[in-house]
Order: C-alpha cells, then sequence, then structure tokens
C-alpha cells in the first residue's frame, strides 16, 4: 500500500510541473490546473496494476525495465489522442514525441525513483536532482517569457525537459543490462560448481 501511495505522490508530482505551465501560465486557467490535481492521482491509479503487471511478468529486470517505459509512454499517446484530442489527425501541431516523453516520466518514473536496487541509486539521485532543475529552470523561463510568447516556449520547454527525464530510463535500461550480464557467468559458475 505505501509504494502505491508514493507512487500516485511521485506521479502527480511529475505531472503538475506541465500542467502549471499550460493551466496556470499559458492558458492562465487555475480551475483547469485543479482539475488536473484531482486527475492525476486517479489516472495513476489506474495505469498502477498494468504496470505491475509488466513488471512482474516480463522475464528479467531489463525486460520489466523496457516493458514498463514503453507502456506508460503508448498508454499516454493513447490518453492524449483519443481522450484529450491531441491526435496527429485533429491536432498536427501536437507534438507526439513530448507527449510520450511527458507520460513516460509521468507513469513509469516512480517506478524508478521508488526502486531499491543499489545499482540504480545513482541514477535515482541524479533523476531526482535533474527533475528540480529542470522544474526551476522551466518555472523561471515561464515566467519572464511575455504571455504572448509562452505557448510557443514553454512547450519547447516541456518537450525538451521531459525528453530529457527520459534518458534517466535510458540509463537505468543500461545499469540493468550490465548488471544481469555480470551475474550470469556467477550463475553459471554456481552451477558448474
Amino acid at each position: 500500500m505505501k509504494h502505491f501511495v508514493l507512487t500516485l505522490c511521485l506521479g502527480s508530482l511529475l505531472a503538475t510541473l506541465g500542467e502549471f505551465l499550460f493551466c496556470v501560465l499559458v492558458r492562465q486557467s487555475v480551475p483547469d490546473y485543479l482539475f488536473t490535481l484531482a486527475a492525476y492521482p486517479v489516472i495513476l491509479a489506474l495505469a498502477y496494476g498494468p504496470l505491475r503487471w509488466i513488471e512482474r511478468r516480463l522475464p528479467g529486470p531489463l525486460a520489466a525495465e523496457v516493458g514498463v517505459y514503453a507502456f506508460a509512454g503508448l498508454a499516454g499517446l493513447a490518453i492524449e489522442w483519443f481522450i484529450i484530442g491531441n491526435s496527429p489527425w485533429a491536432n498536427p501541431d501536437a507534438n507526439d514525441l513530448g507527449m510520450f516523453a511527458y507520460w513516460a516520466t509521468v507513469l513509469a518514473m516512480p517506478r524508478l525513483l521508488l526502486d531499491r536496487r543499489a545499482y540504480l541509486r545513482p541514477v535515482r539521485r541524479a533523476a531526482a536532482v535533474a527533475f528540480a532543475a529542470f522544474s526551476a529552470a522551466a518555472l523561471t523561463i515561464g515566467l519572464l517569457t511575455p504571455q504572448a510568447l509562452r505557448l510557443f516556449v514553454l512547450v519547447w520547454v516541456v518537450v525538451i525537459g521531459y525528453a530529457g527525464m527520459n534518458l534517466f530510463f535510458l540509463r537505468a535500461f543500461l545499469l540493468a543490462s550490465r548488471h544481469a550480464s555480470q551475474r550470469e557467468p556467477q550463475a553459471q559458475q554456481a552451477g558448474a560448481a
């Protein structure tokens, strides 16, 4: 239960930056922002079960890492395209890469931040520091940008920032792969003995 609650809290925290930038700074709609604060825990709760299922069913840590990441990003694209209406055919100006990166961060990053494996500790710390720095920079840029330019500027701030957060998944994939390859010879030696 604690893991579930922490996942909801972390995912909501990761989502609130992008929503604040667009709802409050671009559209100047505090009610829309407040709605998102209530909506994200529900979305995260609905995604929790499928993400845990993928994590437990895929063979090995690397497959689980990649599977959770891919599902999170694709589920987010499905939300954007079919619920919000930001599909390529309805809104050709929508940035699908940015939406994938945003949703992968919101839905899968809590799992990475809560992962207890020692070899992922540096990734967890670096991701937390990077998100804090990204948040400070994005809020500063958003507040200093004239209203007429905010949409354009903040779209790119969000795309670049959340895509940058996805680099921590790549780092986790590499570490999981290395860790698995180091354990393989040990397991073979133990089996031969």
